[in-house]
């Protein structure tokens, strides 16, 4: 259901017929149904799932894979993860026309669900807090009423959730904890993964944007949150997407 991208430090998978085992993950290892990952004390990880999604754990964080079922042809995804501590950032891919689309992270006290968004959860025993970043909207329930309205998360905005509690009123980030979070989450985002559907845009796009180097030239980082799905800041692909969508639409 997924592959792994980078490793830095210890990182260990357990698959569930065989928990009694441990083994160090690998870039270029595959993870399967019923996986649960370990990052060590200075361990991080990135992956990603068999639907284009991309996930960063950070240090000391334990993720169960429970599901991940992506059928293209039937229009369908359905995924569920389980975080008991640690940090996790998110980027989820959104697919467009498909007739089922859910992403959903359980920890101790709350349900995140989402169909396309970037955002990061942090969890223990006895608190969650979940923050949306750019361009994002997800849902947050808790596990102690699972009818209760969620309450919607708008970009940088955070709530939290105590165990036996529910959801908190959305906040807006303030520019010292947007710097945090950036710094907490850009762990794993360094690099160039290869992603089919911004490869065809930057073909037809890129050279022609203003000012913007190759195909291939380095892009100087302003974003506040560097992109884990290609070389290029989040904040100059945004412009950028944009600029162009602007003039195709004269």
């Amino acid at each position: 259901i997924g592959k792994v991208q980078r490793v830095k430090g210890e990182v260990v998978a357990v698959h569930s017929h065989a928990a009694e085992q441990g083994f160090l993950l690998r870039p270029g290892m595959r993870l399967y149904k019923g996986d649960t990952l370990f990052t060590m004390k200075k361990g991080k990880v990135r992956f990603r799932m068999n639907d284009g999604s991309i996930l960063s754990m950070a240090s000391e964080t334990k993720l169960e894979l429970n599901k991940s079922v992506y059928d293209k042809k039937k229009k369908s995804r359905s995924s569920f993860l389980s975080m008991a501590f640690g940090k996790t950032r998110l980027l989820v891919v959104k697919l467009i026309n498909f007739k089922r689309s859910e992403f959903k992270v359980k920890t101790p006290t709350a349900v995140c669900g989402v169909r396309g968004s970037d955002y990061v959860v942090e969890a223990s025993e006895e608190v969650s807090v979940f923050i949306a970043l750019e361009a994002t909207t997800i849902e947050v329930s808790s596990v102690k009423d699972a009818k209760a309205d969620p309450v919607v998360l708008n970009e940088y905005e955070m709530s939290k959730v105590y165990l036996g509690g529910y959801p908190s009123e959305p906040v807006k980030l303030t520019p010292e904890e947007i710097k945090r979070f950036g710094r907490m989450t850009a762990i794993m985002c360094s690099g160039t993964v290869s992603v089919p559907w911004w490869n065809a845009w930057k073909r037809e796009f890129w050279a022609s944007v203003p000012v913007s180097p190759n195909t291939t030239g380095e892009v100087e980082c302003v974003s506040r949150f560097p992109s884990i799905l290609t070389d290029l800041p989040l904040d100059s692909m945004m412009t950028c997407c944009r600029w162009a969508g602007s003039r195709r639409s004269r």
